[in-house]
């Protein structure tokens, strides 16, 4: 019996996303969707890359939604964007980042505009992401179509 797109989606993440993480490759390898000169090239850009992953992955029968976060709780990284560093330690509750969730975890792909060392792991659970943000407010889609 083959088993749905989705069906297999569901398994994986139960499975800790090992291969969530290959899914998130297969989608960063087709220049269509993902062709950043830089890393940092990401900044300001999650929103357009969230909302074409979210139909990249709905193109193959998977459901997901969009998380909008608030208010960066870390410390910026040294390598951030240049933008951001003028918030650096004290008016970080005015950065803003969306992502796609798929049920408990969070595909990330433009996290390193805040500095390298966010720039992985791609794939987290909702938890470890919360962890980075003030607010995080989830919805079907950020814009509609």
């Amino acid at each position: 019996m083959t088993e749905s797109v989705f069906d297999t989606l569901v398994r994986l993440i139960v499975e800790g996303a090992p291969n969530l993480n290959k899914l998130v490759a297969e989608y960063l390898s087709n220049e269509k969707y993902w062709n950043p000169s830089s890393p940092l090239d990401t900044k300001g850009k999650c929103d357009g890359v969230a909302t074409r992953m979210q139909d990249w992955l709905e193109s193959r029968g998977i459901k997901s939604k969009i998380v909008q976060a608030t208010g960066f709780v870390p410390p910026l990284g040294e390598d951030a964007h240049p933008d951001w560093l003028g918030f650096a330690g004290k008016d970080q509750r005015f950065l803003g980042h969306v992502v796609v969730r798929i049920g408990n975890k969070v595909i990330d792909l433009t996290s390193s505009q805040f500095g390298k060392m966010y720039e992985k792991p791609y794939v987290m659970t909702i938890g470890d992401f919360k962890k980075r943000w003030k607010k995080i407010k989830t919805s079907d889609r950020l814009w509609s179509k």
